[in-house]
């Protein structure tokens, strides 16, 4: 009997702190705007250590992180299409009320285009004259957890 006592104060202990941390827990709640103020739809808030999607930015680029999953010193990736990406710490996003992403910028020489040149080869050309990534990015978004999206549909007014 004394087992099986043990064994119920044991769980009710582990509830009790899962409990705490959960009302513990802040919400950190942002707004993700573009250098001219405008929101930012689609944004993706990601924990870099695990690739786990905690969140995305909503139509009116807000969004709401959760933090009793979180260390204070974690740090969080924001992904925005064609905007840098761009990392923060938890302590760091307590104090922040907006953040705003720096757009992606490709500049090319001016290039002459021959007449007869493939899409192929002028695409081949172009991408070339491309900075390359700098070490240490992944270039390639993996992540798990729930994601907004925008879907852009055309009405035909004569239907």
């Amino acid at each position: 009997m004394n087992r099986v006592n043990y064994c119920i104060r044991v769980v009710l202990l582990l509830v009790t702190v899962l409990l705490f941390n959960r009302l513990n827990a802040q919400e950190i709640r942002l707004k993700v705007i573009n250098p001219k103020g405008e929101p930012q739809f689609g944004v993706y808030v990601v924990n870099p250590r695990n690739h786990y999607l905690l969140t995305s930015t909503d139509i009116e680029g807000e969004c709401v992180i959760k933090t009793y999953k979180l260390h204070p010193s974690d740090s969080l990736q924001f992904q925005g299409m064609g905007y840098q990406t761009v990392k923060y710490s938890v302590n760091d996003l307590l104090r922040m009320k907006r953040l705003v992403l720096v757009s992606l910028a490709y500049e090319l020489e001016e290039t002459n285009v021959e007449k007869g040149i493939s899409m192929k080869e002028l695409l081949k050309r172009a991408s070339s004259k491309l900075k390359k990534q700098a070490p240490g990015l992944e270039p390639i978004c993996k992540y798990f957890g729930k994601a907004l999206y925008e879907k852009k549909t055309r009405l035909n007014p004569h239907s």
